[in-house]
């Protein structure tokens, strides 16, 4: 009997950057680069005519920034990946702000263009709200894909409601939870 026991990763199970994925990974949700949930500011383009290879037909790219090109959202959950166009016409240059704590990616160009191409990821967050804030160079959105467990939330959203209980008894139930400070209401539905 032979036990190995290794004190380095296994890399060979990871995601890398670059890496193509044509649909999201199982434990992930996709949501295309012209969901509601996005918002774009500035000098952004929609890439045409419409092209099977890209998720949804286009993509939203910047290719000659004049510096006030950004894309705002916020998300539940523990990852994020931005899935992208990778072009041999020039490289990406971008800021991403995640809770106030900036990034400053570059990725070159690549030698033959690429769909769906992994440029960004971050893993290993609290399972929480979190606000996104990406300063553009030139880049291209194609998809974000978010960890199953979380979801894409437009950045006007209120704060979901903390702390649900439900107790019942042979007559009523009785609901009670933490409000949110920007709810006006609530919908209370029954499935």
């Amino acid at each position: 009997l032979v036990i190995v026991f290794s004190m380095f990763p296994l890399s060979t199970l990871a995601a890398t950057i670059g890496q193509h994925f044509q649909t999201p990974e199982a434990g992930w949700i996709r949501y295309d680069d012209k969901s509601p949930e996005l918002e774009y500011a500035g000098n952004w383009s929609i890439s045409s005519p419409h092209n099977n290879s890209h998720y949804g037909g286009d993509s939203s790219f910047v290719k000659n920034p004049n510096g006030d090109e950004t894309l705002s959202f916020d998300f539940t959950g523990e990852s994020l990946r931005i899935i992208s166009y990778r072009t041999n016409s020039y490289g990406y240059s971008f800021i991403i702000t995640i809770d106030g704590v900036s990034e400053h990616i570059t990725i070159p160009a690549v030698s033959t263009p690429a769909f769906r191409r992994m440029i960004y990821e971050k893993t290993n967050l609290e399972n929480t709200r979190h606000s996104v804030l990406i300063e553009a160079g030139p880049m291209n959105i194609d998809a974000i894909d978010i960890n199953a467990n979380g979801m894409l939330i437009h950045s006007d959203s209120p704060e979901a409601p903390v702390n649900f209980t439900a107790l019942s008894d042979i007559e009523q139930v009785t609901l009670s939870w933490n409000e949110s400070m920007d709810a006006d209401n609530y919908i209370i539905s029954r499935s």
